[in-house]
């Protein structure tokens, strides 16, 4: 069986060396993750979370020569998704609040369709620091390793760990709060 890692060598090999077409598969792999990552943090716009999507892809694919090849591509993907979404909400929060008015909000229903728990989900997460809710979301929702996690970060590897024991306690007394 070969690794996440594996196949992603794979693929960016093949690229490098000219099946450009491969590309898709990249897409296809990490276009959800990635397409959840933006919409949770923008507003929960589908559109803006579209547009950024496609645009972290065509950035990953312009600069892939850059790309070093015993690295994660997941977890430099997700850097150059991090950077996008800074430069967007820096841009974002320069707009008037007329213009913030008018976004388009869609619910998230190819990613979980059982609503109550998508709405559970997101209230556990939100009780969260944005520093422990990034660590969780990379380590359970993008599947990152906590190493991965602490460079893309750019933290300790035992402040990585330790938000997610943390997230861990703070998620299991929201759970046990809803619960009762």
């Amino acid at each position: 069986m070969v690794s996440n890692e594996n196949l992603d060598a794979e693929i960016l090999q093949d690229i490098l060396a000219g099946r450009k077409e491969r590309f898709s598969e990249l897409v296809e792999r990490l276009g959800p993750l990635s397409y959840y990552f933006f919409y949770q943090r923008s507003g929960k716009n589908a559109e803006v979370a579209r547009d950024l999507v496609q645009e972290a892809f065509l950035r990953a694919y312009e600069h892939l020569p850059s790309f070093k090849p015993n690295a994660s591509f997941k977890a430099w993907f997700m850097g150059i998704c991090r950077n996008l979404l800074s430069h967007f909400l820096r841009r974002r929060s320069l707009e008037t609040t007329v213009a913030q008015s008018h976004c388009i909000i869609e619910p998230l229903v190819d990613f979980e369709t059982d609503i109550v728990k998508k709405h559970l989900i997101q209230k556990v997460l939100s009780v969260l620091p944005e520093s422990q809710r990034d660590v969780v979301e990379l380590k359970f929702f993008f599947h990152l390793s906590c190493k991965e996690i602490s460079s893309l970060l750019d933290l300790p590897l035992g402040t990585v760990k330790s938000h997610l024991y943390q997230s861990r306690l703070r998620l299991l007394e929201v759970l046990e709060e809803e619960s009762a």
